[in-house]
C-alpha cells in the first residue's frame, strides 16, 4: 500500500523532441496523481454535461403533461359527442319504426275499406237487399261487438227500410234474442245503396254463446234472409 502511495507521489520527467531536428525541445515534470486527477475531472465533466443535455427540463415536462391532459379531454369530448349522436339516431330509428307501423296499419285499414267498397259495387249489380258481410267478436267488459254491411242492388226502389234481429246461440242449443237497440228488440236500418251497422251488446248471462244469427226483416217485419256467423274470441 505504501509503495503504491509512493509511486503516486513521485514526479517523472517528460522530454519533448523537436519533430525535424530530433533535439530536445521541451522538458517538464509531472506526477501520476495530477494526471489521474485531471482525467477524473474531465470524465466527470463530460458525464455531467451529457446528463444535463438529455435531462428533460421542468418546462418540457409541464408542456408534455398539458398535452396529455388536453388529448385526454379531447378524447372524452369526442366520446360524449358520439354517445349523444348514437342516442339521437336510436330515437330517430324508433320513431321511424313507429311511423312505419302506424302507416302499415293505416294502409291495411285503407285496403280493407277499398275491398269492402269493391264488394259493394259488385253487389250493386244485382237486385234486392242482402247481407253482404258480417262479423262478431267478444270484447271487455263482456260484450259482443258486431259489424254488418247491407247492400241494395238496382235503382228501384230508391230507398228501403227494415230491421235486423240478432240471436245468440251456443253449441248446446241455447239461444237468446239480443236487445240490439234501446228503442226496439231489432236493429233498424234505412238505406239507398248500402249501410254499415256497427255496435256492441252487453252480455250478462252465465253461459257463453259461440255464434250470432242475423235475421233480416223487411219493413213489414217479414224475414227475408238469415246468416249465422262465429263470435270470435278477443284477440283472434
Amino acid at each position: 500500500m505504501n509503495a503504491g502511495r509512493g509511486w503516486l507521489a513521485r514526479r517523472f520527467q517528460v522530454i519533448v523532441l523537436d519533430e525535424f531536428s530530433g533535439r530536445t525541445a521541451r522538458r517538464f515534470r509531472v506526477s501520476p496523481r495530477a494526471v489521474l486527477a485531471t482525467a477524473l475531472a474531465l470524465f466527470l465533466a463530460g458525464g455531467a454535461g451529457g446528463w444535463l443535455a438529455h435531462r428533460p427540463s421542468s418546462a418540457q415536462s409541464s408542456a408534455s403533461d398539458h398535452q396529455e391532459k388536453q388529448a385526454l379531454r379531447l378524447a372524452r369530448d369526442r366520446l360524449a359527442e358520439s354517445e349523444a349522436e348514437r342516442r339521437i339516431l336510436q330515437a330517430q330509428v324508433t320513431a321511424l319504426k313507429e311511423e312505419l307501423k302506424h302507416s302499415r296499419g293505416e294502409a291495411e285499414q285503407l285496403a280493407q275499406r277499398i275491398r269492402a267498397y269493391e264488394s259493394i259495387l259488385e253487389a250493386r249489380k244485382t237486385t234486392g237487399v242482402r247481407i253482404l258481410r258480417a262479423s262478431a267478436r267478444w270484447i271487455l267488459p263482456p260484450a259482443i261487438a258486431y259489424d254488418i254491411v247491407l247492400v241494395k242492388g238496382g235503382n228501384y226502389p230508391r230507398r228501403v227500410a227494415g230491421s235486423l234481429r240478432l240471436i245468440a246461440l251456443d253449441d248446446d242449443g241455447r239461444q237468446m234474442a239480443l236487445q240490439a237497440s234501446n228503442d226496439a228488440p231489432e236493429l233498424p236500418y234505412r238505406m239507398e245503396t248500402h249501410t254499415f251497422l256497427r255496435g256492441t251488446i252487453p252480455w250478462k248471462e252465465d253461459w257463453r254463446p259461440t255464434r250470432l244469427r242475423i235475421i233480416r226483416l223487411s219493413g213489414k217485419g217479414e224475414a227475408r234472409d238469415t246468416l249465422d256467423i262465429v263470435i270470435k274470441e278477443k284477440g283472434s
